[in-house]
């Protein structure tokens, strides 16, 4: 919920897990509530692996809302890194 208030290049912190959506093409960042669409470099993760969605420490940055503010807000990745269990 805090998310929807962030405007266009504010950064957050989010530990969650990823996972690619093959509707999409795009990978998601899933944390209580319900998932993120993701852009950007995600490093060398090896999403997808035996073991399930990796756990991730991620920074997004708020991209600009859509034209006239349709479809979901998008979150470009700064920085992420796998957290090890």
């Amino acid at each position: 919920d805090e998310l929807l208030h962030l405007e266009s290049g504010d950064e957050v912190t989010l530990a969650g897990a990823i996972r690619p959506n093959h509707k999409t093409g795009k990978h998601e960042l899933y944390i209580r509530g319900g998932s993120i669409p993701l852009r950007g470099d995600l490093g060398d993760l090896h999403i997808g692996l035996a073991g399930g969605p990796p756990l991730v420490k991620i920074t997004l940055r708020a991209c600009k809302k859509s034209l006239f503010g349709l479809g979901a807000p998008a979150y470009e990745v700064v920085s992420c890194e796998r957290v090890p269990q």
